[in-house]
């Protein structure tokens, strides 16, 4: 491999760059993130409690059923959110 002098003079102006940035002075708190989202809450937050008794109907339907994980019946089954849609996973 040689020397590319292009390249690392490339690289040197961008060192110097980054060398200059101003940063800001304090990190964001998470509240103070939380509020500035709008919402209040991060992205992967859930209001809705986990439902054990629906997870393990879940579980003794694909069971039952014999599906398995990429067919279009288990999606439904696992990804419905009867809560937002009122869809029924079981229905057929």
């Amino acid at each position: 491999m040689t020397f590319d002098v292009w390249k690392q003079a490339k690289l040197q102006n961008s060192y110097h760059k980054l060398k200059d940035a101003k940063i800001p002075e304090k990190d964001m708190s998470l509240d103070e993130l939380k509020r500035l989202s709008g919402s209040g809450k991060i992205t992967g937050e859930t209001a809705q409690p986990i439902d054990t008794e629906l997870q393990a109907k879940k579980a003794q339907y694909i069971k039952d059923n014999n599906l398995r994980p990429g067919d279009p019946e288990w999606m439904r089954v696992m990804f419905a959110k009867p809560h937002l849609t009122g869809e029924n996973p079981f229905s057929k």
